[in-house]
């Protein structure tokens, strides 16, 4: 049994009495993940509490990013990453009962105190081999002789309030605690009296996390239920949304905290491979370094106007410069309400109500959805032309139409060559949309996911004529925001919807600019090499930055191997992918029997 050191206070941590020199791991543990782990030797156990050193260099595990940042609150979602202990020497004092840690710091090197920090957290729990809480985030920073102190973190306490990982009672017991610990400091009482003086044996070695550190009770959440616990929250409160008419729906039960380039972390601390990237509207990858810093630059300066502003003016600038044929452009809150916005335009100026698509965010009665082989969409809009006005091409569809329908080839840009019997069916569907053109139905490129396919977008790079351009997610950063752009005549009719015009938020036009910028064409080039990679290897289309699966791959069994791919087939390759990347896309491609 530990030789008890007194510093005041009764009771005990928990049922279970260590010996001096045995090894305890301190951990936090939520929604039965583990968030960080630290191997302990143990200086005391007693009635008043227990004391436990972390020696330098020792084997810790520590929550990490994708990006291998520190997950600084638990909201931001982690991984447990194995790591050697680089910071001093750390004396855990915890006083029964405590919602607190008291920290002495000692120098790495030469064993001399530095400092204190005081970790507020829920009180521990006794585990086999354990203490176990839950880091509060708030921190008090004081000097070496305990006469001055400062608090660290508050944001990240506020956070975690926000968020609901404190909720009224801890936060009661927060206070008390800090009152507890301010008292202590400002009558040199606790343990800031009586460890003062105390030193670690130079002898001891650095530490190895023991057996069983990793073991939860068995009524602790598994991370599978962790994740089903997010999807019961928002079941009761958010409303499901449906998916698009010809679309598929989301990724069932990935529940995703936080993204960095092409990899995604969920709620349950899993890594993905993402190559869904929002449908496509994440040209860059998550968290692109210099659209975070445009966005957060503009956060400093303005959240929202409400007006014109100067972002909204370069946008729509730089728009009419890179897009043909747009001489002007409506702004709007979403690429939804963009296609909307661009369907009523067509309307108003042919009279005419049908508008056929291969998928559409509306259901308005006079939506005619086409099939993906080309020769039967020719057909159905040769038998609607009287009526159509307008037709509203996804060039990602159109490039990848008849790879398994009509026996032709896909070339290295996607199009499909005529076979034996005569032109393709996407030859056929082209040369419809033509004649259709020419009897006044207007033809829509909806590139809300083809931003990647080249600097003036994927219909003129099918070289595909239109009359409107919808922009969507994709041109600000993953953001809200839409556009629609085309002709002054065409546009003339205002904002027939009532939703359009509004000024985009300042933040979406910041990402826009980035995004923007980033896509040269020297960047889209690099990207579009390395999806061709994919589309050689796979013997299928696609188009631009995006390739497709081949037929009968299966997107759940891939799943299954840690690789999110759109629901539709659709294989993003964001710009900071790399050959790595692409190397582990067609390696999961292989171990599911993809190919």
């Amino acid at each position: 049994m530990a030789g008890a050191v007194g510093w005041g206070g009764a009771g005990t941590v928990g049922s279970v009495a260590w010996d001096v020199g045995e090894v305890v791991v301190l951990r936090e543990v939520l929604g039965g993940r583990i968030r960080s782990a630290r191997p302990l030797r143990v200086v005391a156990d007693s009635p008043a509490g227990f004391a436990g050193y972390l020696t330098p260099r020792s084997t810790v595990m520590w929550p990490r990013l994708v990006g291998e940042e520190q997950s600084q609150t638990p909201d931001q979602g982690w991984r447990l990453r194995r790591e050697e202990w680089q910071g001093p020497g750390c004396l855990f004092v915890i006083p029964a009962g405590a919602a607190y840690a008291v920290v002495r710091f000692l120098d790495r090197d030469h064993d001399r105190p530095v400092g204190w920090k005081v970790d507020f957290m829920a009180p521990p729990r006794v585990g086999a081999v354990s203490l176990d809480t839950l880091d509060w985030a708030f921190d008090l920073l004081v000097d070496a002789d305990a006469t001055t102190w400062t608090s660290k973190d508050e944001d990240d306490l506020a956070q975690l309030c926000r968020v609901g990982l404190l909720d009224p009672q801890d936060q009661v017991v927060l206070a008390l605690a800090r009152a507890e610990v301010t008292e202590a400091l400002a009558t040199r009482t606790g343990p800031f009296a009586a460890w003062a003086d105390w030193r670690a044996d130079p002898t001891w070695k650095a530490l190895e996390l023991p057996t069983g550190w990793d073991q939860l009770p068995p009524t602790a959440t598994t991370e599978d239920q962790a994740t089903a616990s997010v999807l019961a929250r928002g079941g009761a409160v958010v409303h499901p949304v449906t998916a698009e008419p010809g679309r598929a729906g989301p990724h069932p039960g990935v529940v995703a905290r936080s993204g960095r380039g092409v990899r995604l972390l969920d709620a349950a601390g899993r890594v993905w491979l993402d190559a869904d990237l929002a449908d496509g509207t994440l040209l860059h990858g998550h968290a692109h370094p210099a659209v975070v810093e445009a966005v957060t630059r503009q956060a400093t300066l303005a959240l929202a106007t409400g007006l014109l502003h100067e972002g909204q003016v370069t946008v729509a600038e730089a728009v009419v410069a890179r897009f043909s044929p747009v001489e002007r452009v409506l702004t709007c809150a979403s690429g939804v309400d963009a296609w909307r916005t661009a369907v009523e335009l067509t309307r108003r100026a042919s009279g005419r109500s049908t508008v056929a698509a291969w998928h559409a965010p509306i259901d308005d009665g006079d939506v005619l959805l086409l099939p993906t082989d080309g020769a039967q969409a020719a057909a159905r809009l040769a038998i609607a032309a009287g009526r159509l006005a307008a037709v509203v091409v996804d060039p990602l569809v159109l490039a990848t139409l008849d790879e398994a329908c009509d026996g032709s080839d896909g070339g290295p840009d996607g199009q499909s060559r005529g076979g034996p019997d005569g032109p393709s069916g996407r030859t056929r569907l082209v040369e419809t949309l033509a004649r259709l053109a020419v009897s006044g139905t207007r033809l829509v490129a909806d590139e809300r996911r083809t931003l990647g396919a080249g600097p003036a977008g994927g219909c003129a790079r099918l070289g595909l004529a239109v009359d409107l351009v919808v922009l969507g997610e994709s041109l600000f950063g993953g953001l809200p925001g839409g556009l629609v752009g085309g002709a002054t005549s065409l546009l003339s009719a205002g904002d027939p919807l009532g939703t359009a015009g509004v000024a985009p938020n300042p933040l979406a036009t910041s990402a826009a600019l980035e995004t923007l910028r980033q896509a040269d064409g020297r960047t889209l080039d690099r990207t579009e090499a390395r999806a061709q990679r994919l589309r050689q290897a796979w013997g299928a289309g696609g188009l631009g930055n995006v390739a497709r699966l081949p037929a009968g791959a299966s997107v759940a069994t891939l799943r299954a191997a840690g690789v999110l791919v759109g629901v539709d087939g659709s294989v993003h390759v964001a710009t900071v992918a790399d050959d790595d990347d692409i190397n582990a896309l067609l390696m999961a491609a292989k171990d599911t029997a993809c190919t």
